[in-house]
């Protein structure tokens, strides 16, 4: 996730005689409603990224102004979709469940989406793999384009139900013609080996492109690692490939370290620089990778 991305706390609104507080009155409805939706949009965020994710902390006084916006207009859909967010950011899933579902009732897709999350990363009552893919299920085929990218991945990885080829070509096809990038990603894989889709290494290179021009960290990886021993669907170009591996790397890769490390301590591919080799061993070590040491162990002392 993005560093801090906490809004300074809006006056809280306090239980006081005649709810009056800082600036007296609670705000109308109107106000109400807008601050709720503002005060949420961290965690509304959450629905665009790819497949895991993490609650932002909300702005102190988040949950009173959603709760009191959701008591003034308790038949508006979207109203109940920003207070169950509010209480997914205040760490309450169960209670979130019921605004939420409430929403999703009334045809919000956003809503079906964050129940299939909760019931796949919490442990509210029913949670688990299978209640998961029905609410993304439920989701994707509103057309939200996060479900429909988890839906893909579940089917792609069997999770929920058995691997499902068909049906994860199908909703990474739809998530990836929104532009959700990891999908991208995964197709072009499936295109490009002809695992779970037709071989076709054309459109295949060209998804992983396309995935990787939008910060792709596996995609741009795939693609250095493809450049750089042209042993799959490119020819070799170890510069270009470098580059890529580089690229993903800054983007946080693990595996791009590594791979930079063994080229410069092998000296196969590149000019051996043992310095070089290190420094992206140990950078990859601070990730948590630590799959070099067996290997590398004599030169490799990290600090």
């Amino acid at each position: 996730m993005p560093a801090d991305r906490r809004m300074p706390g809006p006056c809280r609104l306090l239980l006081c005689t005649a709810a009056l507080c800082c600036f007296g009155a609670l705000p109308a409805r109107a106000d109400a409603r807008a601050d709720c939706q503002r005060l949420t949009a961290p965690v509304l965020a959450i629905e665009r990224v790819d497949p895991g994710y993490e609650v932002e902390e909300l702005a102190e006084g988040t949950l009173e102004i959603c709760a009191e916006a959701a008591r003034q207009a308790p038949d508006d859909p979207r109203l109940a979709l920003f207070h169950g967010l509010a209480l997914l950011g205040n760490d309450r899933p169960q209670d979130a469940l019921i605004p939420l579902m409430a929403s999703a009732e009334a045809g919000d897709s956003s809503a079906a989406f964050f129940i299939a999350l909760i019931y796949a990363s919490s442990d509210v009552e029913g949670a688990g793999p299978e209640q998961a893919l029905e609410w993304y299920e439920k989701a994707a085929e509103m057309g939200h384009m996060g479900a429909q990218a988890f839906l893909g991945f579940y089917y792609d990885q069997g999770i929920g139900a058995g691997a499902n080829d068909e049906q994860a070509t199908f909703w990474l096809e739809k998530a990836a013609a929104q532009g959700h990038a990891g999908s991208m990603y995964i197709l072009g894989l499936r295109y490009a080996d002809g695992e779970g889709a037709p071989k076709d290494e054309a459109k295949g290179l060209a998804l992983i492109e396309q995935a990787a021009s939008l910060g792709v960290p596996q995609a741009t990886y795939s693609l250095g690692y493809a450049y750089l021993t042209g042993d799959q669907f490119v020819e070799q170009d170890v510069p270009r490939g470098l580059a890529l591996l580089e690229e993903a790397a800054g983007l946080g890769s693990e595996l791009a370290m590594v791979e930079l490390g063994r080229v410069y301590l092998d000296g196969e591919l590149a000019t051996r620089d043992e310095t070089k080799g290190k420094d992206w061993f140990c950078l990859a070590d601070r990730y948590g990778a630590g799959m070099h040491q067996e290997l590398y162990g004599e030169v490799l002392v990290c600090e």
